[in-house]
């Protein structure tokens, strides 16, 4: 064989031991790149989602916070969901999404997860462009919610330690708390000129913790018509007297609201005359999640024990 014949040889030898190599390592990569999925059962049905999730996109606003607290930064949020003043600098850098839920946008994002409320319009646009849990909001207590949400992202002991830190916090301040409000009466109100609305024990606004936790007193009409089934009431303004309890927490930010608190009717009451009323951002109301009410938590205590 001539030198010329064995130099030729020794060169596509070597390329071709290069490409073997080469496909060797992409078919490793491939390999290592496969994302492990598991089933989960949402209102959307049983569907296949990362174990681990990187890219989650979440577009329920009241459930974003439990990703927060669970160490998963999601890479979009709702508009809503971004304007929680309980979030601070745990949302830097969190695409905003919008308050309309664009496919388009949160297509840009190239989420690995998306959850969504069950009642979305846009629900089967989203199934779409990436696994998608359907979720129904205050179905659960926030304690059950966690729960399921350690299960979602792979972080059951993490849900379960928050949990037992919550009530570790409970069990310290509700003995405080009950001995100064007694067998006294709790109302959380939105006041919006003549209509008015209260709040139970699983609709936010401080009643998870007020009620749930610290089993404070409702009045007595307020116990019948939240508990039909909304975890609400509306009624007549008018009517504020027998919704008001001895401790008010009303909403604030309303004109409206602003105006009722110049009447008469709203100057009778005996939470207003003994100065016992404590008005609550309207927009953080909403909120119940864990990084939510870690906060509010303290918020109310200190209201009740200052």
């Amino acid at each position: 064989m001539s030198r010329k014949k064995f130099s030729w040889l020794a060169v596509l030898m070597v390329a071709i031991f290069v490409l073997a190599a080469c496909g060797n390592k992409k078919e490793e990569k491939s390999s290592s790149d496969k994302v492990e999925m598991v089933d989960y059962t949402a209102k959307n049905g049983t569907i296949s989602i990362p174990k681990n999730p990187k890219r989650v996109v979440i577009t329920a606003d009241s459930f974003a916070g439990y990703a927060l607290q669970l160490g998963i930064k999601p890479v979009g949020l709702s508009s809503f969901a971004l304007s929680n003043k309980y979030f601070g600098n745990r949302i830097d850098g969190i695409v905003d999404v919008g308050g309309e839920e664009s496919p388009e946008k949160i297509m840009s994002l190239n989420p690995d997860l998306i959850i969504s409320f069950a009642q979305s319009e846009n629900l089967d646009k989203l199934e779409k462009i990436a696994p998608t849990i359907a979720i129904l909001p205050k179905e659960m207590t926030f304690k059950e919610e966690m729960t399921e949400f350690g299960k979602i992202f792979n972080k059951e002991e993490e849900a379960a330690q928050w949990i037992a830190e919550w009530d570790k916090k409970v069990a310290k301040y509700k003995p405080q708390v009950q001995k100064v409000v007694g067998d006294q009466t709790v109302s959380l109100l939105g006041v919006y000129g003549k209509n008015a609305y209260v709040y139970g024990d699983n609709f936010s606004r401080g009643g998870e913790i007020i009620y749930g936790e610290f089993d404070l007193a409702m009045p007595k009409i307020v116990r019948e018509e939240t508990s039909k089934g909304k975890g609400y009431a509306s009624f007549s303004v008018e009517k504020l007297p027998e919704f008001a309890g001895d401790y008010i927490f009303a909403e604030s930010g309303d004109e409206k609201f602003s105006k009722t608190k110049q009447t008469g009717l709203w100057k009778t009451l005996p939470a207003v005359k003994n100065n016992r009323v404590f008005e609550i951002d309207e927009t953080d109301a909403y909120f119940s999640d864990p990084v939510s009410l870690d906060q509010q938590l303290e918020e109310i205590v200190d209201v009740f024990t200052k």
